[in-house]
């Protein structure tokens, strides 16, 4: 319990001397999640097993997460965040994402994301609509 406490004195100390300063500690995210289910477009189905990736670029930084679709069609993709300083005023910077989702006997959707380094760390896409491919 001790060492709770100091902790967080020590942070409201901080604080309070980069706010003086113009600045304060701040959680930014420096890769956006997602999150949704992948649905059939004319069943309504959800859609088991397909692939959710995303490829983003943050500080020339380019990185790519992927998962698969549970039983009912949902994923997560994890976001990341960092410790930095928020300088006051200062703009977030724009982060964009490009989202693909594959999965045998349909056609590929794609979708760009768009959040900030202060805004939402995943973005949830909700339902996701893919069409059979006609072979």
């Amino acid at each position: 319990m001790k060492n709770k406490m100091k902790k967080t004195i020590l942070f409201i100390c901080l604080s309070i001397i980069f706010a003086s300063l113009g600045c304060l500690p701040y959680r930014f995210v420096t890769r956006p999640g997602a999150s949704g289910q992948v649905v059939d477009l004319k069943t309504n189905n959800p859609v088991a097993g397909a692939k959710a990736s995303l490829v983003t670029t943050f500080d020339s930084v380019r990185t790519e997460v992927a998962t698969m679709t549970s039983n009912e069609g949902y994923f997560h993709l994890n976001s990341e965040r960092k410790w930095g300083l928020f300088i006051v005023p200062m703009d977030p910077a724009r982060i964009s994402g490009d989202l693909t989702i594959s999965a045998d006997g349909y056609i590929e959707f794609n979708k760009t994301i768009h959040t900030n380094t202060m805004g939402k760390a995943i973005i949830d896409l909700g339902s996701i609509n893919i069409e059979r491919s006609i072979k």
